[in-house]
C-alpha cells in the first residue's frame, strides 16, 4: 500500500473523509495478516490527523 494521504494535497470535504474511512474499514476487514492490519490502522490514523488539521486550520482562519 502506498501512503495515499501524502499524495492527496487538496482539501477533503466531509463526505470525502467518510468515504475514505469506509474504504479503510473494508480494507481492515479484508486484511489477512497483522502487518496488513497495522498498515490500514496507520492509514486510518493519518486520515484522522488530516481531518483534524483541516478543521483546526478552518477555525484559525475564521
Amino acid at each position: 500500500m502506498t501512503d495515499i494521504f501524502t499524495a492527496k494535497m487538496s482539501s477533503y470535504s466531509t463526505t470525502d473523509f467518510e468515504a475514505e474511512r469506509a474504504s479503510l474499514r473494508k480494507q481492515l476487514q479484508a486484511a489477512e495478516t497483522a502487518a496488513e492490519r497495522r498498515e490500514v490502522m496507520r492509514a486510518m490514523a493519518a486520515l484522522e490527523r488530516k481531518e483534524h488539521a483541516e478543521t483546526y486550520e478552518k477555525l484559525a482562519n475564521e
